[in-house]
């Protein structure tokens, strides 16, 4: 994996031996990628997370399917980074999150309950301070079109679709068959602590992502996806 570090120690070595016109097209095609559902910078500048303070938006590359349906494995979408300089993050809302093991790092998540809700869950279904969060099924013939194109075709008999409801936000998720009624336990959050999940709920839940987010881990909100 590339560091910061090491990056900073290629970029100080390069720049003596060929000057520093070189070092800039690296940056043009320079791209790092992170481990498992993390974004890959498109920038042209190497990976730093500590944008949000210097940017207004960026683009990224999303290696993986844990937001599918939404946004596709590989699929590039904008981040705007001061979309809550001055409001609050709400819920449906998705949002790139740092990682809490590793600064460098960063994923894609959507809100499900905000700071001092409680949460449950009930046949699969979240409940938000006693109002069950509305989803329903959708037909067979669109959930497949919906899998293959995400590229999880092979998993079609575990993969059941829905439209999911949150306030503004209508999308769709992946649930399984299979999924044990009872892995959910009642969460209240506190104060600037969000619940986060998933679109693609189908593997359960990332055992290296926590879904309790602080809110100086978010960093902006996904405001586009390129299709």
């Amino acid at each position: 994996m590339v560091t910061k570090a090491k990056f900073g120690r290629f970029i100080s070595e390069t720049s003596k031996m060929v000057g520093p016109f070189p070092i800039l097209i690296c940056f043009l095609v320079l791209q790092i990628s992170f481990v498992f559902g993390v974004v890959e910078r498109t920038f042209a500048e190497p990976v730093d997370l500590e944008i949000g303070n210097q940017r207004k938006s960026g683009q990224f590359s999303f290696p993986g399917n844990q937001m599918s349906p939404t946004i596709l494995n590989g699929a590039s979408f904008v981040v705007d980074f001061t979309h809550y300089n001055d409001r609050a993050p709400q819920r449906g809302d998705m949002v790139l999150i740092r990682s809490a093991s590793d600064d460098t790092q960063a994923y894609v998540r959507r809100i499900i309950a905000l700071p001092l809700e409680r949460l449950d869950a009930q046949d699969d279904t979240f409940i938000v301070t006693g109002r069950r969060i509305p989803k329903r099924q959708i037909d067979r013939n669109i959930c497949e079109t919906l899998i293959r194109k995400s590229g999880l075709f092979e998993r079609k008999s575990h993969i059941v679709c829905y439209e999911e409801n949150l306030d503004e936000a209508r999308y769709f998720i992946f649930g399984s068959r299979y999924s044990d009624p009872d892995r959910f336990r009642p969460i209240s959050l506190n104060k600037n602590e969000f619940y986060t999940e998933a679109d693609n709920r189908s593997f359960g839940s990332d055992p290296l992502v926590s879904n309790v987010v602080h809110r100086n881990r978010i960093l902006g909100k996904v405001v586009k996806i390129n299709k």
